[in-house]
């Protein structure tokens, strides 16, 4: 397993992160599409952590990478402010972009770029976003 670990993490830090997740996953992703697909599911969590799970402010992220037979998993872990993806809706594509809300992209971005995406919040270990991408 591969980790990394930002005390004071801030959006600063996002191409830091893309070269980890690139050092890490090239080794075992044999397109660049799959390798493109998990740096941004990463930068958009990543991106969605720092401005809204700590508002803009610098905060602790534990990103962790680690590859089974079948499976390539990264979990992001912060201590902001919960915020279960779950809970959005799906954009609705069909309207006029004017019609639209602002917001929630992202996580419709890594829903569909990703096979699997868990969240889980405890009260100790704070949110933790697992992204899976089948191998």
């Amino acid at each position: 397993m591969e980790r990394l670990v930002l005390e004071q993490g801030t959006m600063v830090e996002l191409r830091a992160i893309a070269a980890f997740v690139d050092q890490c996953c090239a080794p075992w992703v044999v397109d660049s599409r799959t390798l493109y697909h998990l740096k941004l599911a990463v930068d958009e969590a990543c991106s969605n952590i720092f401005e809204h799970a700590y508002a803009g402010q610098p905060g602790r992220l534990e990103i962790e990478i680690e590859r089974s037979e079948a499976w390539l998993t990264l979990r992001l872990r912060d201590w902001g402010q919960p915020f279960d993806p779950d809970d959005l809706e799906e954009p609705d594509a069909s309207l006029p972009l004017e019609q639209r809300r602002v917001g929630g992209l992202g996580v419709h971005l890594i829903r569909q770029v990703m096979d699997r995406v868990l969240y889980r919040f405890d009260t100790t270990l704070g949110n933790c976003l697992t992204l899976q991408k089948k191998l």
